[in-house]
C-alpha cells in the first residue's frame, strides 16, 4: 500500500487525488490543509466521484515539526499549494525522506528545488518539481525552447 498525502485541498489538489484514486490500486490518501473544511470537502468530493473515502486532517504546515511528524510515515506527498512554499517543503521531504511532486509556477522556486538534487539522492527520495500545467510544465516546455536556441529574440 502505497501512503500519498496531498497538501492544499483545494480544486488543483482534488483533481490530483481524484487521479491517484482512479488509477492507483491500494492506496492510503490523506488530505492536508490549513482549513479542516476544505480538507472535508476536498475527501467528500472524491467519496462521491469514486466511493473512496480519502483521510483528512488540518494544520499550518508551517508548524515545522508537528508537518515532520506528520510526513514521517509517508512515501511521498504532493504539494498542490501556492508555489512560494515548494522550496520550503522540499526541505521538508529531504527532512523526512518523504518523496515529493509539485504543480511549480515559478521557474526560480525550482532551479532552488533542484540545486538540492544531491540532498534528496542522500536521502533515497525522488523530487519532481513543476508537474502542473500552467503555469508548470508550460513553463520549463518554453525555458528548454529558448534554451535551445542560439539567439532567441
Amino acid at each position: 500500500m502505497k501512503n500519498i498525502c496531498i497538501i492544499g485541498a483545494g480544486r488543483q489538489g482534488t483533481a490530483c487525488a481524484y487521479d491517484l484514486v482512479k488509477f492507483l490500486d491500494d492506496i492510503n490518501l490523506v488530505f492536508l490543509d490549513v482549513d479542516i473544511n476544505q480538507s472535508k470537502k476536498a475527501s467528500a468530493r472524491i467519496e462521491k466521484l469514486l466511493g473512496y473515502k480519502a483521510k483528512y486532517q488540518a494544520f499550518d504546515i508551517f508548524d515545522k515539526n508537528k508537518l515532520i511528524d506528520f510526513l514521517t510515515p509517508f512515501d511521498i506527498f504532493l504539494s498542490s499549494v501556492p508555489y512560494h512554499f515548494n522550496v520550503y517543503l522540499t526541505d521538508i521531504a529531504i527532512e523526512t525522506k518523504t518523496s515529493m511532486v509539485d504543480l511549480g509556477g515559478h521557474t526560480l522556486n525550482v532551479r532552488k528545488q533542484l540545486s538540492k538534487s544531491s540532498s534528496a539522492l542522500e536521502a533515497g527520495i525522488t523530487i519532481v518539481p513543476d508537474c502542473g500545467m500552467g503555469p508548470g510544465m508550460n513553463v520549463s516546455v518554453a525555458l528548454m525552447g529558448i534554451e535551445s536556441m542560439d539567439t532567441p529574440k
